[in-house]
């Protein structure tokens, strides 16, 4: 987010773009967006160690559910990073949730959030709650299934 707030800073004080048309570029509403994301993985770095402690000695399916919840609150890349930093018991099971639990609701991952985005510019209206339904769905089968291979 800094280095975007940076880039921004630095076309407008050069002349390349008018204020207008930065703010146009990157919406306030993303910059807005990603600023929470920042702080929410901030809080939850606080209460990391408790989560290493609980990843560093549970089961496969603890290690799913609790990277898929963790992803579609905090989004999956940001889930990625703070779990990144410990020894986990089940590592592919942490892959796993990381990459199918985001597919439960559009804030998950940041491809859905795009793909949203670039949707509504083409005046398109996806239907969250479709997504939501489907992904959810076939999310959940699909963990049902890899479960037991891990």
């Amino acid at each position: 987010m800094l280095g975007v707030a940076a880039l921004l800073y630095e076309s407008v004080a050069k002349n390349r773009v008018s204020l207008r048309q930065a703010l146009s570029i990157v919406s306030p509403k993303t910059l807005a967006l990603l600023f929470l994301v920042a702080v929410a993985v901030g809080w939850f770095a606080r209460f990391s160690s408790l989560t290493a402690h609980l990843l560093g000695h549970a089961n496969v399916v603890t290690t799913i559910a609790t990277s898929t919840v963790t992803s579609l609150v905090i989004n999956n890349l940001p889930a990625a990073s703070l779990f990144a930093a410990h020894a986990i018991a089940h590592p592919f099971a942490l892959l796993l949730g990381l990459d199918l639990g985001p597919n439960c609701v559009v804030t998950g991952a940041l491809s859905s959030l795009l793909w949203l985005r670039i949707a509504r510019t083409h005046q398109v209206k996806p239907s969250l709650v479709t997504f939501s339904v489907v992904g959810t769905l076939v999310a959940v089968l699909a963990m049902f299934a890899a479960a037991p291979l891990l």
